[in-house]
């Protein structure tokens, strides 16, 4: 767990981490600030609670709330962090406010600006065995910010194993290698012309034997 108070001075700024079997994995306290992006929060009571921070610089974008037990926000009643390409699934509550009602403190609101939000379940491959890679049918992958980001803190990389098979075919000067996946999709190609389509990384540099 990580705490952040105003009194510290500080902004915290977290990227590409994963909280997991934690109380509060991130509190940022009276004022405290901080960006975070890219993390999964996995089974805790509450992943980010964040209390009266500067709605101008207080983000938390791209990261994956899977089953925390309480929350996976909370935050302090009307002064909100901005949220938007997050992926929330199985927790106690997504993303709720703190009203200091005595009777029922705690109530749901709607994330701003808000654009990117997933609520199905992020597919992690084994996150029990602390595997928080994405599967190949992720609804993560290539939904976040910027535009083909990968939300969650490990963004996914395609299995060579998991192709189906690689076809050299002659067109005009040019051999090229197509690559298709399991489930027919054309991934990609990379020719003689030393171009390649986007898609996937390059696994194959073409020679013209």
């Amino acid at each position: 767990n990580i705490y952040n108070e105003v009194t510290h001075k500080t902004f915290l700024k977290v990227e590409n981490s994963i909280f997991i079997n934690g109380g509060v994995a991130l509190n940022f306290w009276q004022g405290a600030n901080g960006k975070i992006r890219n993390c999964d929060f996995y089974n805790n009571d509450i992943g980010v609670k964040i209390y009266y921070c500067d709605p101008e610089s207080s983000v938390i974008q791209n990261c994956i709330f899977y089953q925390n037990t309480t929350f996976a926000v909370l935050v302090a009643y009307g002064i909100y962090p901005q949220i938007s390409y997050n992926c929330c699934w199985d927790n106690g509550g997504n993303y709720f406010q703190d009203c200091g009602c005595p009777t029922n403190p705690y109530s749901e609101f709607i994330p701003q600006p808000g654009e990117g939000l997933i609520y199905q379940n992020p597919l992690f491959n084994q996150p029990a065995q602390n595997d928080f890679s994405l599967q190949s049918q992720s609804p993560c992958i290539k939904a976040g910010y910027p535009l083909g980001t990968d939300i969650g803190a490990i963004a996914y990389k395609e299995n060579i194993s998991s192709y189906k098979k690689f076809t050299i075919r002659k067109k005009g000067y040019y051999n090229i290698l197509l690559i298709q996946s399991i489930d027919g999709r054309y991934l990609g190609y990379w020719g003689t012309d030393r171009k390649y389509s986007t898609g996937i990384y390059l696994i194959y540099q073409s020679d013209q034997r």
